[in-house]
């Protein structure tokens, strides 16, 4: 048995300690010029999901979030995501 495993979707993933100030470049490079934070409840206002926004703010970027997601994602929190991406006209997540 392998110690190993593949993960593979089609955009990159950046995690581990401090990449959260990648997080800038990594939008830059994906072509994301507004991006929308997406999180549940819980993290709103938590200070990780500040920082996130600071990067970005120090990035040169003017981050929307959304944080009507419930623990276990539904169609209603789906549709609210959708109006939310739109009426900010984000252009990444």
């Amino acid at each position: 048995m392998s110690n190993y495993c593949n993960w593979s979707y089609p955009t990159n993933i950046t995690l581990g300690q401090g990449s959260l100030k990648q997080l800038p470049e990594d939008c830059h490079s994906a072509g994301i010029g507004k991006p929308l934070v997406v999180t549940d409840r819980g993290l709103e206002g938590h200070h990780i999901i500040e920082f996130c926004l600071d990067v970005l703010k120090e990035g040169g970027f003017s981050p929307g979030l959304f944080c009507n997601v419930d623990p276990n994602p539904n169609q209603v929190n789906l549709e609210a995501g959708i109006k939310a991406f739109k009426s900010f006209e984000a252009d990444g997540i």
